[in-house]
């Protein structure tokens, strides 16, 4: 019995320390999945046609736009039929654009899929924030 009193008196006075257990708390234990952005190239319009079925970023000068009635032209370098690139916008979002004329004669950057129509490189643009005005 004296040894069953003096273990239970040492147990008293022993102070247990449990190592808390540590989670992560700023994981949720899942594999890590890192998504990578594609990189977008930046192109001149001289690299269009090479760069064809892409989606790019590109930087040129806008020498003549022309307003129809279901279509708008924005036309890259030098006027129509000699331009090197054309950007179009389709009728159904003008709305979305500000007043056109306010790219021409300037320095552009545009972003989008280069396709081609009649032989030459286009990008549609299909909102205001695929284009907007650079400095030289």
């Amino acid at each position: 019995i004296l040894i069953f009193v003096f273990l239970v008196v040492i147990s008293c006075n022993k102070e247990e320390f449990q190592q808390p257990e540590i989670t992560n708390i700023f994981s949720d234990s899942s594999p890590v999945k890192e998504e990578l952005k594609p990189v977008i190239k930046e192109i001149k319009t001289s690299e269009a046609s090479q760069n064809v079925g892409s989606n790019v970023i590109l930087k040129g000068y806008v020498a003549s736009v022309t307003e129809r009635e279901k279509v708008a032209y924005l036309n890259f370098d030098k006027k129509y039929p000699n331009n090197t690139f054309t950007c179009v916008i389709f009728s159904k979002n003008f709305y979305k654009f500000d007043e056109l004329k306010n790219y021409d004669k300037k320095n552009v950057e545009v972003s989008g899929k280069i396709t081609v129509y009649n032989g030459k490189p286009q990008i549609i643009l299909e909102d205001s924030d695929q284009i907007k005005i650079i400095k030289n």
